[in-house]
């Protein structure tokens, strides 16, 4: 067994895949102390939860400040602050300084208030994949949010740092993170909700690479959770490939253009 063999359990309110979910990740532990040679203790455990707890604060901290009417950063600049590597001492020092660093930004260094306000639903914009916001944030419109997994939503709780099992904490944790594998996935509805309530989303732009298909049977839910918001809604289908940049732009443009509408 190696770390791609974990098996993904996928009833998000079924007690025994919750139970599955932890012994995966006990097998886990036993092939990386056989593959590294060292002892996972506990001890071990909690020391790398409190350094991750760390990351994942202040990256929450940056995400957060896209709550202002005129944020210190755009969309993609907080898109560049993604770690690519977890927990390295430089990634966190740089954080700080960035923190300390953007409370200072002057006003006309900010992003314009005129700019309608989008939350970035759907699939991860791993690097070089990045496009989507480029395209939105060119055509007039600021990304306050990504409710993705390169965005907001597997930093918003912290893990238990005292937990009397640190691998069951775990284990908790990213089970309850609400990825479109699961089903009934009914608390990614409930975050979107909350992120466009919170952040005073103007519109909603879900990205589903193609053949990416769990999150493109969600994006009927996720529809309809816009339409409850009244807020406008874009579904966009398309690859790594920026072959449809033109195409894409003229439809971003036309979601942008209804926001002001409004």
């Amino acid at each position: 067994m190696c770390s791609s063999d974990l098996e993904l359990p996928q009833k998000s309110n079924d007690p025994d895949a919750r139970e599955h979910w932890y012994r995966e990740l006990l097998k886990l532990r036993s092939v990386l102390e056989q593959h590294v040679g060292i002892t996972i203790t506990d001890v071990r455990l909690r020391e790398a939860i409190q350094l991750m707890n760390r990351e994942r604060r202040l990256r929450l901290a940056l995400a957060e400040l896209m709550q202002e009417d005129r944020p210190p950063l755009m969309g993609r600049e907080l898109l560049n602050l993604k770690s690519l590597i977890a927990g390295l001492p430089d990634d966190l020092a740089a954080y700080e300084r960035i923190l300390t660093n953007l409370a200072q930004r002057p006003l006309a260094e900010r992003s314009s208030g005129h700019r309608p306000r989008v939350l970035l639903t759907g699939v991860p914009c791993p690097h070089c994949a990045e496009r989507i916001v480029d395209l939105i944030e060119r055509e007039g419109g600021l990304v306050v949010v990504q409710e993705n997994c390169t965005g907001i939503k597997p930093i918003l709780r912290q893990v238990p740092e005292d937990a009397a099992d640190p691998v069951r904490a775990l284990a908790d944790y990213y089970f309850a993170i609400p990825c479109s594998v699961l089903t009934p996935n009914s608390a990614r509805q409930e975050l979107i909700r909350e992120l466009a309530k919170r952040f005073r989303v103007d519109c909603i732009v879900e990205l589903i690479w193609q053949c990416c298909l769990t999150y493109d049977i969600e994006s009927v839910q996720t529809r309809a959770t816009a339409a409850s918001l009244a807020v406008p809604y874009l579904k966009i289908e398309t690859g790594y490939s920026p072959h449809d940049d033109a195409r894409l732009a003229v439809r971003i443009s036309a979601l942008l253009e209804m926001c002001q509408d409004d």
